[in-house]
């Protein structure tokens, strides 16, 4: 890598999978005739078959292709369309046909209908987002090919459960800005980490403990699970997790130490805490019938314990607030991400989350307090 204007420039050649020599074509190309405008001036400029279809889908995972304006799913989607365009445009070139190529997939003057996302490569692309959005972004794939995230974390997606879950940020942890309660050699959190590993080991006395390193936008730091906590199964790796952790000083230092008491994953602890979900969306846009479906569809597909209401908000701004009688959800991940891609205007709200006497009741004395009871 190089850094440039206070930024970091990560090599190509860093990015595990990559061949050098496949993509050499497109460096060639970018240094002689400068920067490509789009993925059809690449796919008119370089042979993009000769690439390769998986070292275009390593730039793509990476981050390298973001500059083009589609998020990653989008570019994973249409990539096979891409390649075999620019594919047959290179042999109609070669034979002599370039012309007849323009003539059968590129638009002409007196086509009124031609589709705006029709940029002459016979490739319909899809309208791209107001703003390239996090949620997208394969995290796992991303880590492995690069060994850490780069650009983003993927707890930016997460930040609505940061701040509703958490009774700390393990930011501030990590900064050095967390500080215990005077008097206090000790304090009780529930935090929202990504969990990155685990390493189990034995101590002298024969007592498991399992190391978890835990990372959040800030950094990554290192927690602690005695056996005693253990869950019954252990926590998958690379998933944003819940914690409910002992915060207290290092015994050789003024460090703090995170000494976890129960670990669960996010989007199970969401599901098992939440009462109510509320979806904010435009009258507009509701007046939509395909929206309206896709609505009712998402509904239909994710049943579960929590009273949906939805929140209409009016061209003057108002709001409306609607109970849903005829649907109950489950708060899932799936369900977030598709009432999110539904319309822009879309937002999601946890409401009313659940006092203690609304909660389920605690795990009983034969059960370990192991498992972030809610």
């Amino acid at each position: 890598y190089k850094s440039k204007r206070k930024k970091i420039l990560y090599g190509l050649g860093a990015i595990k999978g990559l061949s050098i020599a496949a993509i050499e074509p497109l460096l060639e190309e970018r240094a002689k005739n400068g920067a490509f405008l789009d993925w059809s001036d690449l796919a008119k400029r370089v042979n993009l078959h000769s690439v390769g279809k998986k070292n275009l889908e390593l730039l793509i995972i990476s981050g390298a292709m973001d500059v083009f304006g589609f998020d990653r799913r989008q570019a994973m989607a249409f990539l096979p369309q891409v390649v075999r365009a620019s594919r047959e445009r290179f042999l109609s070139e070669q034979e002599g046909k370039a012309n007849l190529f323009d003539a059968a997939f590129g638009p002409s003057d007196d086509q009124e209908t031609a589709e705006p996302c029709d940029t002459g490569i016979g490739v319909r692309f899809p309208d791209k987002p107001k703003k390239l959005s996090f949620r997208h972004i394969d995290f796992k794939s991303q880590k492995k090919i690069l060994g850490f995230f780069l650009g983003s974390h993927p707890l930016d997606i997460y930040e609505r459960d940061v701040a509703t879950f958490g009774q700390g940020r393990l930011d501030d942890i990590i900064k050095g800005k967390f500080s215990l309660p005077p008097r206090a050699g000790s304090q009780e959190v529930r935090l929202v980490a990504y969990l990155e590993n685990r390493f189990d080991r034995t101590l002298k006395s024969e007592k498991k403990m399992r190391s978890l390193r835990l990372s959040c936008p800030s950094g990554v730091t290192e927690g602690v699970l005695f056996e005693e906590y253990f869950p019954e199964e252990p926590t998958d790796l690379d998933q944003p997790v819940a914690v409910k952790a002992l915060i207290r000083k290092r015994y050789d230092s003024d460090e703090l130490q995170i000494q976890i008491q129960g670990i669960m994953g996010l989007e199970h602890y969401r599901i098992r805490c939440l009462k109510n979900l509320c979806l904010a969306i435009d009258e507009g846009a509701l007046a939509d019938p395909q929206i309206a479906a896709k609505l009712q569809n998402l509904c239909k597909s994710n049943p579960g314990p929590l009273a949906f209401h939805l929140i209409v908000i009016s061209a003057d701004g108002s709001a409306v607030w609607m109970r849903q009688q005829k649907y109950f959800v489950s708060c899932s991940d799936a369900l977030i991400e598709g009432f999110l891609d539904i319309h822009p205007s879309c937002s999601i709200d946890y409401k009313a989350l659940p006092t203690p006497t609304q909660r389920p009741r605690p795990v009983t004395s034969s059960q370990p307090d192991n498992q972030l009871p809610s």
